[in-house]
């Protein structure tokens, strides 16, 4: 479980081989039922950020583009301004809510560290999983 700070957090495992991790909100601190995120790092099995210039977002089940500009591709701009926001717009997509990273390539890792949402507490991460697989996640 995530606390309630807006520091970065982080939530160890593995390690794993992985090109793909995946983070699933199970519950928001506010209870909400949205999902909100400023940035994600996935770290190697030594701790270190495995680097950046092949990753893109494969998945997220629910993003904000119509009410404000909060796609899922935010969580790695490393802008902790901006931020992922699952849709409320028009509509209120029900919890969990995942997104998958792909890393590019392979790596061992060991670790994903999350920042919360910095100007509000809407939306923070609760509960979560993390999922790594070599492979895509349901055949995506």
């Amino acid at each position: 479980r995530f606390s309630p700070e807006v520091r970065w957090q982080s939530a160890k495992f593995g390690p794993v081989p992985a090109r793909y991790v995946c983070l699933e909100a199970r519950s928001s601190l506010t209870d909400d039922g949205y999902t909100t995120c400023a940035e994600l790092d996935i770290l190697d099995d030594g701790g270190r950020s495995i680097p950046r210039a092949g990753w893109k977002i494969l998945y997220a089940d629910s993003e904000e583009v119509f009410g404000e500009d909060a796609s899922a591709d935010r969580v790695l701009d490393r802008r902790p301004e901006s931020f992922w926001h699952t849709r409320w717009d028009g509509a209120k997509d029900p919890l969990p809510h995942q997104i998958v990273i792909d890393l590019g390539q392979e790596y061992s890792v060991g670790e994903l560290r999350y920042l919360a949402r910095q100007d509000k507490d809407h939306g923070r991460i609760g509960e979560y999983r993390i999922f790594a697989t070599r492979v895509p996640f349901g055949g995506l």
